[in-house]
């Protein structure tokens, strides 16, 4: 069951940066926006992300000492995929 819910926590990182296009997104928006909600806790906001960036899902770029990140190629056919994996409720 952990498996999934990690997997459901990196397809919403992947759905949100996907969405915002040519713009990237900083770590405190993305775990700001998830904490928030209830989805999880810190600890696997930092998992999920760690591993979308071993796997090349995601871009990370620093800028003035914030991490900045953006979705890849790779990480947009996996989105693709899985999408139907993210209820509606959480899209919105």
């Amino acid at each position: 069951m952990e498996n999934q819910n990690l997997m459901l926590y990196k397809l919403i990182i992947l759905y949100m940066l996907d969405r915002i296009d040519e713009y990237t997104l900083t770590n405190s928006q993305i775990t700001s926006f998830i904490l928030d909600r209830g989805y999880t806790n810190l600890f696997n906001i930092h998992e999920s992300l760690s591993e979308l960036i071993d796997k090349n899902f995601i871009s990370v770029t620093t800028i003035r000492s914030t991490q900045h990140y953006q979705i890849t190629n790779q990480g947009e056919e996996a989105l693709l995929y899985f999408e139907n994996r993210i209820s509606n409720n959480i899209k919105r």
